[in-house]
Formats: C-alpha cells, structure tokens, sequence
C-alpha cells in the first residue's frame, strides 16, 4: 500500500473537505492482503491501530509496530463514510 500526504486542494477534490485529516492511499498491489479487504486508492487513513495518523511519517511509524500475523487495525475514509478494515494473515504472502 502506497500513501502520501492529503492536502486540502486533494481532500476537496475527492470529497473530503472538512471531513478527515490522514494520509491518502495512492495505490494497493492488488494481490495483497490489503486489496483482499477493501483497501483502495482513495481512501484515507486516519490510524492505524491506536495511533492517529497525520502525515506519511507517522503511517510509516504506526505501520512498523504492527504485524500482519497479530492483524493491523486501520480506520479508514471514503467520502460517504468511516469503516474499521482488519488485515491479518501471513507475511509471506
């Protein structure tokens, strides 16, 4: 899953403005577990696990104490919505 920061022009454009801050999903590998769960470019992190995620650098920082074995809770936007995607599974994948 790629990521990168949501400006306000970005978060107008999608839908977002006012809505959300996080990072914006650019893209997902489509073999990956994050595909498999709903993951898509577009949406918005805003944390992961228990952290709140502002900028790339704490979605990379929140991202390196996770493991997929454990699950990785991501809370995510849509426009119209918030939603909790789960990703667990084997790393070798």
């Amino acid at each position: 899953m790629q990521v990168r920061e949501l400006d306000a022009q970005t978060a107008r454009q999608l839908g977002y403005e006012g809505r959300t801050t996080g990072v914006l999903v650019t893209a997902v590998d489509p073999v990956s577990i994050a595909a498999e769960k709903g993951v898509r470019p577009g949406m918005v992190v805003s944390r992961v696990g228990t952290d709140d995620v502002a900028n790339v650098q704490q979605f990379r920082d929140a991202m390196a104490k996770q493991t997929l074995e454990k699950g990785i809770l991501l809370l995510v936007a849509t426009p119209e919505a918030n939603q909790f995607i789960v990703l667990k599974g084997s790393a070798n994948r």
